[in-house]
């Protein structure tokens, strides 16, 4: 036995065997921070690797998506406010529309008011004038020219014109004879009783 193990075979193994364990030994030790462990390298490598979502396609977590419908629900939002202010724009034309609507009615109404009073007026007057033309073709005509000599000349204008060509002849011969200035003012009026359409007269 003493001779097998001081043999030299036995003191080869036995000095590569030491050789190999000092060498792992010393390895371990003193390896560099540099060199990654071996677990940490695979972690590494584990987490280079996109990691797949567990679980169901509908709850994976996706921020481009989310920001997507993010912005949809804005534009959603903006166009709802959008439509409600049309809304109220619209009712408050239909309002004013109405509103104008009402004006105009009571405009045309009160001209046309106005339109029956003033032709009354006119009628009134045309009557109240025919009663002094009809007054005045009965009197002299001295004291008829005299009366209208007073007269505004439209009004004179106005009573001479409803009367007949015959009873308004002398007034206006009469007032030509009082003054120089009723010679034209008679000349002016029946200019205009010349250029009167007779179609006034009822």
């Amino acid at each position: 036995m003493s001779n097998f193990l001081q043999s030299p075979l036995v003191a080869i193994l036995t000095g590569g065997l030491t050789f190999l364990g000092t060498t792992g030994f010393l390895l371990k030790r003193s390896s560099p921070a540099w060199l990654p462990a071996p677990h940490a390298a695979a972690a590494e490598d584990e987490g280079s690797q996109p990691k797949q979502p567990a679980g169901p396609s509908w709850t994976f977590f996706n921020p481009e998506v989310d920001q997507l419908i993010a912005d949809l629900q804005k534009e959603k939002a903006a166009l709802a406010q959008r439509a409600t202010e049309l809304n109220e724009l619209d009712s408050r034309l239909k309002s004013e529309r109405q509103e104008l609507e009402r004006t105009r009615q009571s405009v045309q109404q009160t001209r046309q008011d106005f339109e029956k009073q003033l032709q009354k007026v006119k009628e009134d007057e045309q009557a109240n004038l025919k009663k002094l033309g009809r007054t005045y073709a009965i009197m002299e005509p001295a004291g008829a020219a005299t009366i209208i000599k007073q007269m505004d000349e439209s009004t004179a204008f106005k009573i001479l014109y409803l009367m007949k060509e015959g009873e308004a002849a002398p007034i206006l011969e009469t007032l030509a004879r009082l003054s120089p200035d009723e010679a034209k003012r008679a000349a002016r009026i029946s200019e205009r009783l010349r250029l009167a359409s007779p179609t006034g007269k009822k």
